[in-house]
């Protein structure tokens, strides 16, 4: 693994657990087509994904939303999550499997996700209008989408390495969050001992 790599994976971790920070309950939605080359990235991450051990908080449910993930919009608002992560192949211009934490304002930015059956943004502007919770993308640039085309090795690793990444942001988020339970607990019971000892 180069200087490089090492570098980019530890500001991806650090971004993803920045936006994920204070998470109850973290929806992954992937979006993509497993017949269409790299456009299957987001599918593999999503497999990948489902093989980890989860913490209790945050709460972790991954979604396959394939080239339908308006389907999932019911689901997805009764999980009621704090954080949605939508996953997707998309074309960027950086290199093939550059990992890209995007803002959900990428209308006009000249950028293209992988074809779906209704736009992502459709799916998304609803999502938002409906569901109150942080949202953001995670797009993998794919070296090809040819239909009946297999995953490219650079793209799959990258899409491998994306969900080892998502679980130690997690992880990294649920120790956050033992934390600050661990002390809270302690002012409780520092409290506690101060009344006990003004009482008698």
């Amino acid at each position: 693994m180069t200087d490089q790599t090492t570098t980019a994976r530890v500001n991806l971790k650090a971004t993803l657990s920045r936006k994920l920070a204070g998470a109850g309950k973290i929806a992954v939605l992937a979006v993509g087509s497993s017949l269409r080359s790299d456009d299957g990235a987001a599918m593999w991450t999503a497999r990948c994904l489902r093989q980890f051990r989860w913490p209790s908080r945050p709460k972790v449910k991954v979604f396959l939303g394939e080239t339908a993930p308006e389907n999932l919009t019911g689901e997805i608002r009764k999980y009621q999550p704090t954080h949605l992560v939508i996953v997707d192949a998309a074309q960027t211009g950086r290199p093939a499997g550059r990992i890209a934490i995007i803002d959900l304002e990428w209308e006009d930015s000249g950028m293209t996700f992988s074809t779906h059956n209704l736009p992502l943004a459709v799916t998304l502007r609803y999502l938002q209008n409906c569901q109150s919770c942080c949202m953001f993308i995670v797009g993998i640039e794919p070296k090809s989408l040819e239909f009946c085309g297999a995953m490219s090795a650079v793209v799959q690793r990258a899409a491998t390495r994306l969900a080892t990444t998502i679980h130690a942001a997690v992880m990294h988020v649920a120790k956050g969050s033992l934390s600050d339970a661990t002390v809270r607990k302690g002012r409780r019971s520092s409290c506690q001992k101060k009344s006990s000892s003004r009482r008698s």
